[in-house]
């Protein structure tokens, strides 16, 4: 994982709140201690449930174009994603963006 996606996940995981987020270095990923679903890993750069949850928690409005995709929070968060391969993936992405300045806020 790329310090910059590592950064995001740190950020967004802020705007959302959730406590006890652990690196595991030998997995390259984020885990987090759900109080419904136990031990999970926090992915929402893969994950359409977590970006979703983002999305609505965040208030991230999105649009679709050709060949890019927007996301804001209001008028101070805003990222601009460009269409690839996996359109989804794009959507995630600029989600992920979003909350991760959200999450800078916070800091």
């Amino acid at each position: 994982m790329d310090a910059e996606l590592k950064r995001l996940l740190e950020l967004s995981a802020k705007a959302m709140e959730i406590d006890g987020l652990t690196w595991i270095r030998s997995g390259q990923c984020f885990y987090y201690d759900d109080p419904e679903t136990g031990r999970e890993e926090w992915k929402p750069d893969n994950c359409d449930g977590q970006s979703r949850r983002l999305q609505v928690k965040l208030q991230i409005d999105t649009q679709h174009g050709d060949k890019e995709i927007k996301a804001c929070n209001g008028y101070y968060c805003c990222a601009v994603v460009k269409i690839g391969d996996d359109a989804a993936a794009a959507m995630r992405r600029a989600v992920l963006e979003v909350a991760a300045q959200v999450g800078e806020v916070l800091a």
